[in-house]
C-alpha cells in the first residue's frame, strides 16, 4: 500500500481597509496568502465606517477578477483604479440598473 503524504498550509487572509475620499467611499479588502485580493466589499459614505460591509461581496470580488485578467485592457491599472472601477460597474449594473 502506498502512503500518502499531505502538506499543510497556513492560510493567513489579511484584511485592509482603504477609504478614498475623493469617490466617498470605504472599501474592504481581503488578501490571501500571496497576497492576492480574494475579497472586495464598499460602501458610499466615508463619515461612518460599517463593519458588516467586511463580508466579501462575491459580484463586486468577480467584477474586479474580470478587470484585472491578463485579457482586460485595465490590467495594467494600478490597484486602486481596478478596484474603482469595479465598483464603477457594479454600481451602475445593479444599484443605478435597478432604479
Amino acid at each position: 500500500m502506498k502512503r500518502e503524504t499531505f502538506r499543510y498550509y497556513q492560510v493567513v487572509a489579511t484584511n485592509k481597509v482603504m477609504v478614498i475620499d475623493s469617490h466617498d467611499v470605504v472599501v474592504f479588502i481581503t488578501y490571501n496568502q500571496f497576497g492576492e485580493i480574494e475579497g472586495i466589499n464598499f460602501h458610499y459614505g466615508v463619515e461612518v465606517m460599517d463593519e458588516n460591509f467586511k463580508t466579501p461581496c462575491p459580484h463586486v470580488t468577480e467584477i474586479f477578477k474580470r478587470v484585472s485578467s491578463e485579457f482586460s485592457s485595465h490590467k495594467d491599472k494600478s490597484e486602486k483604479k481596478r478596484i474603482l472601477l469595479a465598483i464603477k460597474l457594479f454600481t451602475n449594473a445593479f444599484i443605478v440598473g435597478a432604479l
